[in-house]
């Protein structure tokens, strides 16, 4: 794959990217438990393998991943005694403020739009990306829109879920390296903790994730192009 990270790029990378798509990727997410099987990065590293890989087709660029979510997150410190439940988080209007921020810095540098995606989706935190949006948009000639993951691939089926069938499909896709089912219990009557959704022992898959990321990527790149043409 190019390179297609803001913090790889040398300064003539950026300019030919720049110039022939003025547009950036922003990738959101946390440092939450996602049971037994999935890395604590999850959120954000799925969404930034998908910016990449929509970058590397479509054009752009991809900022490096917020890992700020807001409270309202799976506490798993209490299982390896660990305090606060092992929950990193900050207030929704810390968050607004961070995203406008990065928002403000790349209108003046010259993009031309902007997608914040968040792989951490809370309704509260789903209304957060979409106003800072929709927000800026209204008072500044870049446009930005917020999204989470789990508004892509709805045409094949995918609607999101909490470490269960759909994030751990993607993250076998994406980083199957941060995947391990074994750490899950092998008896499947046996209720699994932080699983929100299809039991991922039964029904994820790298070849669903794999056709998924593919209906992402496109939807990505086609978003990309209308915030560019404004």
């Amino acid at each position: 794959m190019e390179q297609v990270e803001y913090k790889n790029l040398l300064p003539y990378q950026f300019e030919e990217r720049f110039s022939k798509m003025p547009l950036a990727y922003v990738p959101v997410g946390s440092l939450e438990w996602h049971g037994e099987h999935l890395c604590l990065g999850n959120d954000g590293i799925k969404v930034e393998e998908l910016c990449k890989l929509a970058a590397s087709r479509g054009g752009g660029i991809v900022l490096p991943c917020i890992y700020l979510g807001i409270p309202d997150m799976t506490g798993w410190g209490s299982r390896y005694k660990l305090g606060g439940q092992g929950i990193f988080c900050v207030e929704p209007d810390l968050l607004y403020g961070v995203l406008t921020a990065q928002l403000e810095n790349l209108d003046r540098l010259g993009f031309k739009g902007a997608i914040i995606i968040t792989g951490h989706y809370p309704q509260q935190q789903v209304e957060l990306v979409q106003k800072v949006g929709a927000d800026f948009s209204a008072s500044h000639s870049m446009k930005a829109v917020g999204i989470t993951d789990r508004d892509l691939a709805r045409s094949v089926g995918h609607t999101g879920d909490h470490a269960a069938k759909w994030e751990t499909s993607l993250l076998m896709a994406l980083r199957p390296e941060l995947v391990d089912i074994s750490q899950l219990p092998s008896d499947p009557n046996q209720p699994l903790e932080g699983v929100f959704g299809d039991d991922p022992r039964v029904h994820a898959s790298a070849e669903l994730g794999r056709r998924v990321v593919e209906q992402m990527v496109q939807e990505l790149c086609e978003l990309g192009r209308q915030l560019v043409k404004g």
